[in-house]
């Protein structure tokens, strides 16, 4: 079923961010995809990365805290920058190939990487998704935080539907359910409050697909 939704209007100054969240009978549309996630301290060492990371990139939580990315991952020196606390002021996104650190297969990933402010032991988020997964099985989706068809690619295999192009993109959604999505990617601790809410101020990651349109995505 293709979800139709229109170019939201210009955001005025103190208008609500939600009022713009795509949406199908009244109910908030989410896509759900498989999130990597980790957190990187002021001396760029990652205090936090999550099992979608190991299963995306080959190093379990043990082998990857307290190292700093460029010590797991063969980043595009391009790209590197991003993932410098304080080289950056604002969300990069983009796509790269990276290497799995246990047996080398190519990995097609989408990023999103934030800088954070007022986040205690935290001053980067980076999250991650496999984009050839997103673009052979497609996001699955929530439904008013009901799940509708999940990220196994069942809903696109039944109506026969093609993506040609996915590539990470940012959308508002601003909502409870985003920000418990978001919040599930990180560990109990007292930064993820401010993590959430800096990631929602500066838009949530969201694969713009061709030919259907962008969806915020959350695990």
């Amino acid at each position: 079923m293709t979800v139709p939704q229109s170019r939201p209007p210009d955001i005025a100054d103190g208008a609500p961010p939600e009022a713009y969240t795509p949406r199908f009978l009244h109910q908030q549309l989410l896509g759900v995809a498989r999130i990597a996630a980790f957190t990187l301290d002021r001396d760029g060492r990652i205090v936090h990365w999550n099992a979608a990371a190991a299963d995306l990139f080959g190093v379990p939580p043990d082998a990857a805290v307290g190292r700093a990315p460029a010590a797991l991952l063969r980043l595009p020196g391009e790209h590197r920058a991003a993932f410098q606390p304080g080289a950056f002021g604002h969300v990069w996104c983009g796509a790269c190939t990276v290497p799995r650190a246990d047996h080398g297969e190519l990995v097609e990933t989408a990023w999103w990487v934030y800088p954070l402010e007022d986040a205690p032991g935290a001053a980067v988020l980076a999250l991650a998704a496999d984009l050839r997964h997103l673009r052979e099985q497609g996001p699955g989706l929530s439904m008013g935080g009901v799940l509708v068809a999940g990220p196994d690619g069942a809903a696109r295999r039944d109506s026969g539907a093609s993506l040609l192009r996915v590539e990470p993109a940012l959308v508002t959604a601003a909502s409870a359910a985003a920000a418990r999505a978001l919040a599930a990617l990180l560990p109990a601790d007292p930064a993820t409050p401010a993590i959430t809410r800096r990631v929602l101020g500066l838009r949530c990651p969201a694969p713009t697909l061709t030919p259907p349109p962008p969806l915020p995505v959350h695990p």
